[in-house]
């Protein structure tokens, strides 16, 4: 993301705005999804592991 969300402002013409918030917006979401996914799953691997 912190790569990312500099080369699209590179790479969209400054006339297109709406462009990058329709691009932003969702790959932003999505990014904060994976997040929140891989700690659920992570605490979920650990949890399991100290049953065992």
């Amino acid at each position: 993301m912190a790569t990312g969300i500099p080369l699209a402002f590179a790479i969209i013409p400054s006339d297109h705005d709406s462009l990058f918030a329709t691009m932003i917006i969702p790959i932003t979401a999505y990014h904060l999804f994976q997040l929140l996914m891989g700690s659920l799953l992570v605490s979920w691997m650990n949890s399991s592991k100290v049953k065992e």
